[in-house]
């Protein structure tokens, strides 16, 4: 056999292997995918994906739906399950609600039967609108802290902002507190090991949630955690939508604009729900339980106020999409107005439906969004290739103008608020690691319906001769709809 020939014989036989170990691997996912829960138009996208390009294509699948990092997650949160420290009361609960503002009430009693531990009367809950305000009593907190202080955060930025938190956090453990820093590994991509050099010096604890390279599980891009929670003591916890940054603690946005963020200081029994969920992530991201009765003290009796709350933790680790089927439900008892808040408007199709169904009973709606000024362009093409379809059933949505909207507020007639860390988009209804709390107080309702009647006012009111955007604008639209489910 001559020497060409050999090696021709040689491509062939690799060659043939390869195709044989594809084939094996792609009929070994398809049967894997052919047996899950996906939707039958997403399993059919990934069953043609793999058969097309089978080592592509599988790889592709079990990096980017983080598959590899999911089975780890839950048997670790199951794990926790265990340990989890009864939720307090304050004395006139009977665990049935009570005398308070939601007693009784149906969201409450639909968010009991997905956690039980989430609903909790006697809370005091205040909303902080302002940058400043909001960063000025996160700082005293901290400096007034005694035991410990827990903070979590998506994007925790070392600019001027985070420098003035990093040296908050820093005075405290100086002076023997416990400080323990979790931020998202790509979220915080630019806080590095010398921005933390003080604090861990100090005596603190600072990591990061689930890196690219996670317990040697590679490609974490997906999965991010996007909460935003700090707690002092055990005795208040704040959160919403603000990280750390000076955007955040100045409302500034690009060199004009402003910035429009919320979040909600909460205290009460709600806290020590809360508080788990951080408790979680820690362990995920280091081992460490924080399963010691300090980090959970009793409210003190000051504490305590008329506020009844659940907790909305929704993340790829729990079995049930928490957010979502609470937005759902939300809507779904709307009867007379319906007010979001949100930079991404790219719902999913269950979401979709209910506010089509709102409308249909008459229910005012409105959407408040980010302009072409502010929005990223994927974000904005994607949003507006939905007006058209939104408009035609009586949806409002009117667009900010001058500053950044980046508030995820959800207020059903004058009876519920959900705020929180969740966009209304598909990635924090199905990727994200998000929280939030459904606040059942009239009081707090009427006070953030005024805050949307004033951003209605500087808004602009988006009309179908806007959408008039020709065949380029309309294909421009539809392109960046693809990438709805990952944005």
């Amino acid at each position: 056999m001559t020497p060409l020939l050999a090696l021709n014989s040689s491509d062939t036989l690799l060659g043939v292997l390869l195709y044989v170990v594809g084939l094996i691997l792609s009929l070994i996912v398809v049967a894997r995918l052919l047996t899950g829960t996906k939707s039958p138009a997403t399993t059919m996208l990934w069953v043609v994906v793999i058969v097309a390009m089978p080592y592509f294509g599988v790889l592709f699948y079990y990096l980017l739906p983080h598959r590899i990092q999911l089975a780890r997650l839950r048997r670790r949160r199951q794990k926790l399950q265990d340990h989890a420290p009864p939720a307090p009361s304050c004395a006139d609960d009977d665990g049935d609600g009570g005398d308070g503002d939601g007693d009784g009430d149906p969201m409450l009693d639909f968010l009991r039967r997905i956690d039980r531990m989430s609903v909790t009367k006697c809370n005091q809950v205040e909303r902080l609108a302002s940058g400043p305000a909001f960063f000025d009593e996160v700082i005293e907190r901290i400096d007034a802290a005694r035991t410990f202080v827990h903070v979590e955060m998506y994007i925790f930025r070392p600019d001027a902002t985070g420098k003035r938190v990093l040296d908050a956090l820093t005075r405290a453990a100086s002076r023997g507190v416990e400080v323990r820093l979790l931020f998202d590994h790509i979220g915080s991509w630019s806080l590095k090991q010398h921005h933390l050099r003080e604090l861990i010096a100090a005596g603190a604890h600072a990591v990061s949630f689930m890196p690219l390279l996670w317990r040697r599980r590679p490609f974490n891009l997906n999965l991010r955690n996007h909460r935003k929670l700090i707690f002092v003591d055990g005795e208040i916890a704040f959160l919403g939508g603000r990280n750390v940054g000076d955007e955040y603690g100045f409302d500034r946005f690009g060199e004009a604009g402003t910035w429009f963020d919320i979040m909600l200081s909460v205290c009460g029994p709600a806290v020590t729900p809360l508080h788990d969920i951080f408790v979680e992530d820690w362990f995920n991201a280091c081992d460490e339980k924080l399963f010691n009765k300090r980090y959970f003290p009793e409210p003190h009796s000051a504490a305590l106020g008329t506020t009844a709350l659940g907790i909305v933790a929704s993340g790829p680790d729990r079995a049930g999409k928490s957010f979502r089927h609470v937005l759902f439900e939300m809507i779904g008892r709307a009867r007379e107005r319906i007010e979001i808040s949100s930079p991404y408007l790219v719902p999913h199709a269950a979401i979709d439906a209910a506010l089509t169904a709102a409308a249909i009973r008459g229910v005012r709606i409105r959407l408040h969004c980010n302009g072409p000024r502010a929005a990223e362009f994927v974000l904005y093409h994607a949003a507006r290739s939905q007006y058209q379809r939104l408009l035609t059933r009586g949806v409002e949505v009117i667009e900010s103008l001058d500053d950044y909207n980046h508030g995820k507020m959800y207020v059903v007639d004058d009876r519920y608020v959900l705020l929180g860390s969740g966009n209304l988009d598909m990635r924090s209804f199905e990727l994200n690691f998000e929280v939030g709390t459904l606040v059942v107080d009239r009081e707090l309702c009427a006070r953030c319906a005024d805050l949307f009647e004033e951003r209605a006012a500087r808004g602009r009111r988006v009309t179908k001769a806007d959408l008039d955007v020709g065949r380029a604008g309309k294909l421009v639209d539809g392109v960046c709809r693809l990438f709805s489910p990952v944005l």
